[in-house]
């Protein structure tokens, strides 16, 4: 899925990228646990930074009211903790530019701002992709969430997930779980409303199924794709669902993706099943499995919950 962060791996890494060569060959190459195993480390490095890790991310809300208020305060849009956040530290007003161009300005109200980069006080400051804004312990910055549009995010460097991670869990990598699958595209590409954890919705199109052998089962995925005109460029999002779930993996469910193809053989490989970023922490908003993918066996490949943290 390509707004989610942190893809396992890109499966031309892999050797899956060439899907009429490799639907010839069911068998990984030598470099397929390796190179998964290498995947999985750089991951979980990624969660350890003290920047960036999702792990970190506590808070988001849409930008989409003219006047958006940060704070302590229950009754602030974007809700903080922390006795260094005022009860209304500050706000987001939107300026109209005109010719439907729109900046956003954050202001304090009842604290400072400080830039992140300069460690100045701001009285006034243009949100801008990239730039990060220090409202108590908090870093506050402008992201992009796929065709929800513009957010504001929430970064606590001291969250209780960062500060006590101890690193991510895998299911070994077996190819037992790398099959051999079937795009069955509808006749067209349907348009349908896409619900998050948060209640948000967005559309995607379901583009067919795929259908496989797992356990000694005949099962078929819903497929998803966020455009209605894909290209070899793009991938299907699967979001499903598992007997593992809640126990052994992350109890929301988890995501594969697998490159474009307009029907036909291809594979799917469980070994790169990864949690959706809610499964880390609260500064996130992830599509919910629809009822269609929940599979009635156990998928032990790929991420598991996140425990112990």
């Amino acid at each position: 899925m390509r707004m989610h962060l942190f893809l396992l791996a890109p499966l031309v890494m892999l050797g899956l990228g060439d899907q009429d060569t490799q639907a010839e060959d069911r068998s990984p190459g030598k470099d397929y646990v390796p190179q998964i195993q290498a995947a999985r480390k750089a991951k979980d490095a990624r969660f350890r930074d003290e920047k960036s890790s999702p792990l970190g991310v506590v808070a988001l809300i849409k930008l989409d009211n003219p006047r958006i208020t940060i704070g302590s305060s229950p009754d602030a849009d974007l809700t903080l903790s922390g006795r260094s956040v005022e009860p209304i530290h500050a706000v987001v007003v939107r300026e109209d530019l005109g010719n439907k161009t729109v900046r956003w300005l954050l202001k304090p109200v009842g604290g400072k701002i400080i830039n992140e980069q300069t460690r100045e006080p701001v009285e006034s400051a243009e949100l801008r992709k990239g730039d990060r804004y220090l409202v108590g312990k908090h870093a506050v910055y402008l992201d992009q969430l796929g065709s929800l549009g513009e957010v504001l995010r929430a970064f606590d460097p001291r969250a209780e997930a960062f500060t006590q991670f101890k690193g991510l869990g895998y299911f070994p990598v077996d190819a037992r779980f790398r099959v051999e699958a079937e795009v069955l595209p509808d006749s067209a590409p349907r348009r349908v409303t896409v619900i998050d954890t948060n209640g948000w919705s967005r559309p995607a199109w379901k583009y067919g199924q795929l259908r496989f052998r797992l356990e000694g089962q005949d099962l078929a995925l819903h497929l998803w794709i966020f455009k209605p005109d894909p290209g070899p460029q793009d991938e299907f999002f699967i979001a499903f669902r598992d007997e593992t779930n809640g126990d052994e993996s992350y109890g929301g469910g988890r995501y594969v993706d697998i490159p474009f193809v307009k029907s036909g053989r291809t594979f799917l490989d469980f070994n790169l099943a990864y949690n959706p970023s809610c499964a880390y922490n609260t500064g996130f908003a992830c599509p919910i499995p629809p009822p269609e993918n929940r599979l009635p066996v156990a998928v032990k490949a790929g991420e598991k919950a996140l425990k112990d943290h």
